[in-house]
């Protein structure tokens, strides 16, 4: 008996983990669950009567109906790709078809990120078609977002492939043939070759740990972008939110407080709940930046944005809620603060490529080739 009860508490554990992670999955993908409020709005529409909660039933059949149905000789490929492109949705509607929560907005609560789950549930009525239209829209510039990210890295894996390709060529291949280190030699005493075959080797030996110092130094930046919120603030605001990657992430903060609080604005809430939904589902560093709007409550929430974080952006929401409140200021900016982002990304990317990568990959190369033409021509007999 202990043993069946240690194998069933093993599988709850395992089925809990299972869940942590798939719900995990569904948050970080935009494609999804913009896929997901698409279809239930399309579900709404043409559902008349029916109650919303049926919609979990009523899809897993339509998906079971397009396994059924598919072509005999495709069959295999059909089946296959629509499982794995369907498996994540599918995990996710089976859940919330299991759960006993009556009420549609708080079974989908655990899978979705808290500022879509905010706009759906500031709908009181049971057609939520307006907080859907409002998430389907978020998600398709989260999706955008991550697909900018996709591109800086894809643009940098050429350079770098042309610079490993060429490197390895010359460590592998053409520099054991010209040069050798005695193992008796000071750095002093070799020659400019030398000295590059000997840091190759000594690369080629220590490489774990090169690429570990990498890889924790880049977490390290992308730590301190979210983190770095309580000492040295002078420091970061007036010099370090101006270089990469501190200033995209500013670029894309300031955008997303405006678009959030202006979509939490349009279901209805009060300015200052807006905007501390914000804060809810913010990094350490921007809520410190919110908490910088909405302690100035001596005056209208219009000129609270205008901060040294918020930038021209914040002034002019403050110059627009001379005329108009904070909701209709807002939707006049965003447009314009989005088109600005992704410029701004555009450039950085650019410039970060001619003035960085470039510079370290191809002059690498250079100082690899330039002492190994010079070794070569030493060698040569004199005529």
């Amino acid at each position: 008996m202990d043993i069946l009860n240690l194998a069933a508490d093993l599988a709850n554990k395992f089925n809990s983990i299972s869940d942590a992670a798939m719900k995990d999955t569904i948050k970080k993908k935009p494609a999804i669950r913009k896929r997901f409020y698409t279809l239930v709005k399309d579900y709404q529409s043409a559902a008349g009567t029916r109650p919303l909660n049926d919609f979990f039933e009523w899809y897993l059949k339509q998906l079971d109906k397009r396994m059924e149905i598919a072509p005999q000789l495709p069959s295999l490929w059909y089946k296959y790709t629509n499982r794995k492109n369907d498996s994540s949705l599918r995990s996710f509607l089976e859940a919330c078809h299991r759960s006993d929560i009556p009420d549609f907005k708080e079974k989908i609560k655990d899978w979705i990120p808290n500022d879509e789950y905010m706009i759906l549930a500031s709908q009181k009525k049971s057609d939520i078609t307006d907080g859907l239209d409002i998430v389907i829209g978020l998600c398709a510039e989260k999706e955008e977002a991550g697909k900018q990210l996709g591109a800086i890295l894809s643009a940098s894996v050429p350079s770098i492939l042309i610079g490993l390709a060429f490197h390895s060529l010359l460590y592998g291949f053409i520099y054991p043939v010209f040069v050798r280190v005695s193992e008796n030699a000071t750095w002093d005493g070799m020659s400019s070759a030398e000295k590059v075959f000997y840091i190759y080797e000594s690369i080629s030996a220590n490489w774990p740990w090169i690429i570990g110092g990498v890889f924790f130094f880049f977490i390290f930046i992308a730590q301190t972008v979210k983190k770095w919120s309580k000492r040295g603030m002078f420091l970061r605001e007036n010099y370090f939110d101006f270089i990469p990657p501190y200033s995209l992430s500013k670029l894309t903060s300031q955008y997303n407080i405006t678009s959030l609080t202006y979509n939490y604005l349009r279901c209805g809430m009060p300015e200052f709940d807006a905007i501390m939904e914000v804060k809810r589902g913010s990094t350490d560093y921007v809520a410190y930046q919110i908490d910088k709007i909405t302690s100035q409550v001596n005056v209208k929430t219009t000129d609270a944005f205008n901060t040294l974080y918020m930038g021209a952006p914040g002034c002019d929401i403050a110059e627009r809620g001379q005329y108009v409140n904070l909701e209709e200021s807002l939707k006049e900016l965003i447009g314009k603060m989005k088109e600005h982002r992704d410029e701004a990304y555009a450039k950085t990317i650019k410039r970060t490529f001619t003035f960085t990568l470039k510079p370290i990959v191809f002059g690498s190369i250079a100082l690899a080739v330039i002492p190994l033409i010079f070794q070569i021509g030493a060698m040569m007999p004199d005529t």
